[in-house]
C-alpha cells in the first residue's frame, strides 16, 4: 500500500506542480500538533516521521476520493479501480474506528490541491461512500448542520446516515414530540422492554411493511414506526451484504465513543436483534423486503443480526421505548393472544393448514349431506 501512496503523491504533484510539495509540507507540520491530540495514544513518531505519515495518507486519500468522483471509479488505468472490489475494501479499512484519521487534515490537503470548478470536498466524500448508503437503516443523504465539526470520516458516515437527536420520542399516533432532558434516576428506574420476534408479532396479527421513502423523510430519523391502530410496523429498508457487519459495528463503536447517554444506531439494532432471532423472522423481514439479503442464506443473517449486539451496551435514553410498549400492549389483547397461539401450536406447519381446511371442507360437506338427508325424508 505504501507503493500506491507514493504513486498517488507522485500524480498529484505532476499535477499540480512539484512546488506544491514545499506548501503542503509546511502545512502538515503547523497541523501535526493539532493532529498528534487527535489520536487516543500517544503517536511515537518523530516530528519528520509524522509529517511524512501524514502528508502521504492525507494525499493519498483524497486522490483517491477525487478519482471516484471524477471518473464514477472507473479508470481502467489505475490497480485501485481496475478492479472493483479493491477500492470498496479501502472505503472498509478506511471506515475501521482504529484507523480514523483527522478530517480537518483531509480539508487542508483538498483544498490546497484542488482547481476551480471541484465540488465540495464533503461532496467528494460522500461520492465515494454512497454504495453504503443503500445499506443505510434510516434516511439517507441528509444535510450536515452549517458549520458543524467533523472529525473524521466515520464520523462524517454516521451524521451523514444518522443525524442524532437526542430530545425525540415516539408516542402512540407515530407522531414524534420533543421531550426534556431526563435526570439519571429518572432512567435508571424505567423498566427494560424487549420485543418480540417477527414470527412471534406475526402470528399475533401485526404486519410488517417497508417505509416508504415520503415517510422516512417526515421522522427524524426514526426507521421503525408502528400504527397500532392499524397493527403495521414500518421499517425502512436494510441491505445486507459483506459489508454491512463491518459497517455497522465500527458506526455502533463510535456512537457509544461519542455518547453514552444516546444512542439511536445501537437502539435501532437492538430493536432488529429483537425481531431476528431465527431465518424464518430473517425470511418475513425479507419477504415484506425490510431486508434486501445479498448473502443468499437467511441463517447467515440471522447470526449476523444476532453478534451486532454481543458487547454493546444499550444507551439508558431509547426513543423507541413508547413504541416498544404499543407493541407488547397489541400483542397482549386476548384476541391477539389467542390468534398468535393457535397459529404458534396449532398452524405452525403448512400441512397443519391443509389438514385445519381439510377438515373443515370435510365436516361442511357432512353438514350439507345431513341437510339433504332430512329434506329427503320429509318429501
Amino acid at each position: 500500500m505504501e507503493e500506491h501512496k507514493k504513486r498517488y503523491l507522485k500524480k498529484l504533484l505532476e499535477r499540480r506542480g512539484k512546488e506544491l510539495a514545499g506548501t503542503l509540507v509546511s502545512d502538515m507540520r503547523n497541523l501535526e500538533e493539532e493532529a498528534r491530540t487527535c489520536y487516543s495514544e500517544r503517536v511515537s513518531l518523530t516530528s519528520h516521521k509524522f509529517v511524512q505519515m501524514m502528508l502521504l495518507d492525507a494525499c493519498f486519500i483524497v486522490e483517491l476520493f477525487r478519482y471516484t468522483s471524477l471518473n464514477n471509479g472507473d479508470d481502467r488505468n489505475d490497480p485501485i479501480f481496475r478492479i472493483i472490489w479493491i477500492s470498496m475494501k479501502l472505503g472498509r479499512d478506511l471506515l475501521l474506528a482504529q484507523n480514523q484519521f483527522p478530517l480537518f487534515v483531509l480539508q487542508k490537503v483538498y483544498d490546497k490541491t484542488t482547481t476551480p470548478g471541484e465540488e465540495d470536498f464533503h461532496d467528494v466524500i460522500f461520492k465515494f461512500f454512497s454504495y453504503l448508503f443503500e445499506q443505510a437503516p434510516a434516511p439517507t443523504g441528509g444535510a450536515l448542520n452549517a458549520g458543524e465539526e467533523i472529525e473524521h470520516l466515520l464520523d462524517f458516515i454516521y451524521k451523514k446516515l444518522w443525524i442524532a437527536r437526542p430530545n425525540i420520542k415516539q408516542v402512540q399516533n407515530g407522531e414524534f414530540t420533543r421531550t426534556a432532558r431526563r435526570n439519571t434516576k429518572q432512567v435508571e428506574n424505567e423498566e427494560f422492554i424487549r420485543i418480540r420476534c417477527a414470527t412471534e408479532l406475526q402470528e399475533a396479527g401485526i404486519k410488517f411493511e417497508k417505509m416508504p421513502e415520503t415517510e422516512m423523510h417526515k421522522l427524524p430519523k426514526a426507521p421503525i414506526l408502528f400504527e397500532e391502530a392499524k397493527g403495521i410496523m414500518k421499517i425502512s429498508e436494510l441491505t445486507i451484504d459483506n459489508e454491512t457487519g463491518s459497517l455497522l459495528r465500527n458506526l455502533t463503536v463510535y456512537e457509544q465513543y461519542q455518547n453514552a447517554r444516546y444512542g439511536p444506531l445501537v437502539s435501532f439494532l437492538d430493536v432488529m436483534d429483537g425481531l431476528i432471532n431465527t431465518a424464518k423472522d430473517v425470511k418475513i423481514l425479507c419477504e415484506s423486503r425490510i431486508l434486501t439479503n445479498y448473502l443468499g442464506d437467511e441463517e447467515v443473517v440471522a447470526q449476523m443480526s444476532n453478534r451486532l449486539g454481543v458487547s454493546v451496551c444499550l444507551p439508558p435514553e431509547n426513543n423507541y421505548k413508547e413504541m416498544l410498549k404499543n407493541v407488547n400492549k397489541y400483542c397482549d389483547r386476548k384476541w391477539n393472544k389467542w390468534m398468535a397461539n393457535l397459529w404458534h401450536n396449532y398452524f405452525n406447519t403448512p400441512w397443519a393448514i391443509i389438514s385445519f381446511f381439510a377438515a373443515l371442507v370435510l365436516l361442511i360437506l357432512t353438514a350439507v349431506q345431513s341437510v339433504f338427508s332430512v329434506l329427503a325424508y320429509f318429501q
